[in-house]
């Protein structure tokens, strides 16, 4: 549940005790304190990091923009201290993100290795990386195992991939964008959201670095610890 959605019914809930009148122990108002004091309790045990998730499934949903550009993403995880498993809801956040708003697919492999692809994008994820969260040097884009971000109204569920949604942001032409913490290109939040400057950026890089003649509307699953060095 979203912050919005719990202070809409927390509105709700206390016009309803207004128009009632209802005394601290009549019974009209044990009726609506009930299920208030049920409604704060599983808000606040829920928090905000992943309380209002991206959750259009990439394979269910039709995307807002077509074609639907794939980009190769090489992951490397050999200096990683998470699992390969622990990445896929990762990788299959990064793919939400993207191809949700801006119509982009990021076709991920994992591998254990350092040898970076001749065409599309590498990214290397450590458990440190100088106290950055992660961060785009113009040709890679680094990542720490555990970002730390702020809060934002309408969050990303895992934080290492809304900040690698973010660096592959960078990586297609995007600048920060500072002035909402629901910005994907605001630093340091859980925000994923585009504006449709920041979707026409993206699309016209992606269309450069994609690859060519690929009609499929959907993203690929990702595939782990795949061992190629081409």
């Amino acid at each position: 549940m979203s912050r919005s959605e719990i202070v809409e019914r927390f509105v709700l809930i206390s016009q309803v005790f207004f128009i009632l009148r209802c005394r601290p122990y009549s019974k009209n108002c044990k009726i609506f304190l009930i299920p208030l004091c049920l409604l704060l309790a599983c808000s606040a045990q829920s928090g905000y990091a992943g309380s209002s998730v991206v959750t259009n499934d990439p394979e269910k949903q039709s995307p807002p923009y077509l074609p639907v550009y794939h980009i190769p993403l090489r992951v490397h995880l050999a200096k990683s201290s998470k699992t390969p498993q622990q990445f896929i809801p990762i990788f299959t956040e990064i793919n939400q993100i993207w191809r949700s708003q801006a119509g982009i697919c990021f076709d991920i492999y994992a591998v254990n290795h350092d040898a970076p692809l001749k065409a599309g994008l590498d990214m290397w994820f450590s458990p440190y990386i100088g106290g950055f969260n992660g961060y785009w040097d113009g040709e890679y884009i680094q990542m720490t195992d555990e970002p730390v971000l702020g809060w934002a109204p309408n969050p990303a569920r895992y934080s290492a991939a809304r900040t690698a949604a973010h660096e592959l942001g960078h990586a297609l032409g995007l600048s920060h964008r500072q002035n909402s913490d629901d910005n994907l290109m605001r630093s340091k939040t859980y925000g994923w959201q585009l504006n449709k400057s920041e979707i026409t950026i993206a699309r016209e890089a992606a269309a450069e670095i994609g690859l060519k003649n690929n009609a499929k509307d959907t993203c690929k699953r990702p595939l782990i610890l795949k061992e190629v060095h081409d």
